[in-house]
This record gives structure tokens, C-alpha cells and sequence, in this order.
């Protein structure tokens, strides 16, 4: 064991002695080994800066992408639940439940979506829906469906009811003050203590006056309030 101890130690002093005398030959062998590799090490970093250049972009492109997508997604899906919520209040305005009329024409009120040229229910089919003391001023009707209505009670000051169809409807005591009923049909509809004023248009395009007889125009009145 000494023996090979003593050869160790003598074959490390021996390389330590070839360092110290040959110092300058491992720095040349150092410097010619760097030269060599430099092509390669510059060819690495500069693939990867390459790969970095185009990735930051590709990325950002990629990132915009789907933000964009998603964005489309989320303005898709609330038309979808918007245009879900419009048809549920349409069908519910046409409902036999007074509650449940008159809570979805009192939303389509406040949502802004009774009134004017996109009022929801112009052209609807609402036909014995069960509307009695509902709101309905200046509710867009134009071509509405009423036929067998219950609008008793109703208030559609400055409704526009132009074409609309209130065949055999009920309007007894309805508030018909600035109406517009251009055309359509009116037979048979119960126009009992309805209330007009001169701003009533009826359906010949004449505006009411107290001697109007709503009877030329086929509705059914009992007394007719002569409303100024």
C-alpha cells in the first residue's frame, strides 16, 4: 500500500513540474481551442437571438389573436343573451297572465324598448293577451296583433296603433288620448267608456271629437267618455 502511495505522489509531483515548464504551451492549446469554437458559439447565440426576434412577435401576434377572439366571443354571446331576453318579454307581453304581461311590457318600458321606431312589439302577435291596466304610452303598436286583447283600463296615451288589429278586443275604459289608429281593423271591439281627446287619431285618419260614433268603425260601445 506504501509502495503505491509513493507512486501517486511521485506521478502528481511529475505533471505539477510539466505545468510550471509548459505553461505557456496549455495557453496557446487554450486561445486556439477558443478561436475554433467561437464560430460555433456565435452561430448558437446568434440562432437563438434569431429565434428569439421572431418569436417575440409571433407571440404578441398570437396573444392579439386570441384577445381578439375572445372579445368576439363575449360581444357574441351577450347579442345571444340580449336577443334571448327581447323574445322572452315579447312572448311574455303576449301572455294570458295579467302579472306576467304587465311585469315584461313594464321591463320592455324601462329597457327603453317599448317606444319608437325599434319599439319590440310593432308587428307582434299579442293576440288575447291579457294587458288590463297596463302601461303602455307611447308604445310602438304599429301592425300589433291585439285581436281578442284584454286592454281594459289600459294606458296607451300617445300610442301609435297605425295598422294594428284589436279585433273583438276589450277597451272598456281605456285611455286612448293621442292615439294614432290609422287603419286597421277595430270590429267588434268593446270601446266602452274609452278615453279620447282631440289628439285621438281615428281609423279613417279624422281626428275624435264627442260626437264621434266609434260604431261607423265596427267597434262595440255601451257609452263612450267624451274625454277633452
Amino acid at each position: 500500500m506504501a509502495v503505491n502511495h509513493d507512486e501517486d505522489a511521485s506521478r502528481w509531483l511529475r505533471i505539477q513540474d510539466f505545468w510550471e515548464e509548459n505553461q505557456g504551451l496549455y495557453v496557446f492549446g487554450g486561445i486556439v481551442i477558443g478561436l475554433l469554437l467561437y464560430p460555433f458559439l456565435e452561430m448558437v447565440i446568434t440562432g437563438f437571438g434569431g429565434f428569439i426576434e421572431n418569436l417575440v412577435p409571433e407571440g404578441v401576434g398570437i396573444a392579439f389573436t386570441v384577445f381578439f377572439l375572445d372579445r368576439l366571443n363575449q360581444r357574441r354571446e351577450e347579442k345571444l343573451r340580449l336577443l334571448d331576453t327581447q323574445e322572452r318579454l315579447i312572448r311574455e307581453a303576449g301572455s294570458s297572465s295579467n302579472e306576467t304581461a304587465k311585469a315584461a311590457i313594464s321591463d320592455l318600458m324601462r329597457r327603453g324598448w317599448l317606444d319608437g321606431d325599434e319599439g319590440l312589439l310593432q308587428g307582434q302577435w299579442l293576440n288575447y293577451a291579457d294587458l288590463k291596466s297596463a302601461n303602455l304610452y307611447f308604445a310602438n303598436l304599429r301592425g300589433t296583433d291585439l285581436r281578442g286583447a284584454e286592454l281594459m283600463g289600459a294606458d296607451l296615451i300617445g300610442a301609435d296603433l297605425t295598422g294594428a288589429d284589436i279585433k273583438n278586443a276589450n277597451l272598456e275604459g281605456a285611455i286612448l288620448q293621442y292615439v294614432d289608429r290609422k287603419s286597421g281593423e277595430a270590429r267588434q271591439a268593446n270601446f266602452t267608456n274609452v278615453q279620447c281627446n282631440e289628439g285621438t287619431t281615428l281609423p279613417d285618419g279624422t281626428r275624435w271629437s264627442p260626437q264621434t260614433d266609434w260604431a261607423q268603425y265596427g267597434a262595440h260601445i255601451d257609452t263612450l267618455d267624451k274625454t277633452i
